[in-house]
């Protein structure tokens, strides 16, 4: 597919730390729907430096966080931390879907703060 000038993307999500040694060796340009712990078994910088700066990501913020009754600064610092361990190579989201009960307002937050980031 590179070949033909084509992006190859997958959705990867759930536990697959185990998989983090194989990244590099499968050519995909994109990981879609990664979502750290506490909701899977790996923190982002773990993925970030199992990316080498290569792969781009779309990890969310875990979508339980918005049900835990949070400070709305909680929730920036884990974007903040995702957005910093995979500098501009990353889309942020809420991962999975935000569930019913979910802080939408807290969602809206995040993505405020996000517009202020430099890329």
């Amino acid at each position: 597919l590179h070949d033909k000038g084509k992006i190859v993307s997958t959705h990867l999500d759930g536990n697959f730390k185990g998989f983090f040694p194989y990244l590099m060796d499968t050519g995909f340009d994109l990981l879609d729907g990664c979502t750290p712990a506490p909701m899977f078994n790996y923190e982002p910088e773990e993925l970030a430096l199992a990316c080498k700066g290569r792969i781009y990501v779309y990890c969310g913020i875990p979508s339980t966080l918005f049900t835990q009754h949070l400070d709305d600064s909680k929730i920036v610092e884990f974007g903040a931390r995702i957005a910093q361990a995979f500098k501009n190579r990353v889309i942020l989201n809420v991962g999975d879907i935000l569930p019913p009960g979910g802080n939408i307002k807290q969602v809206i937050k995040l993505g405020e703060w996000a517009k202020t980031l430099i890329v």
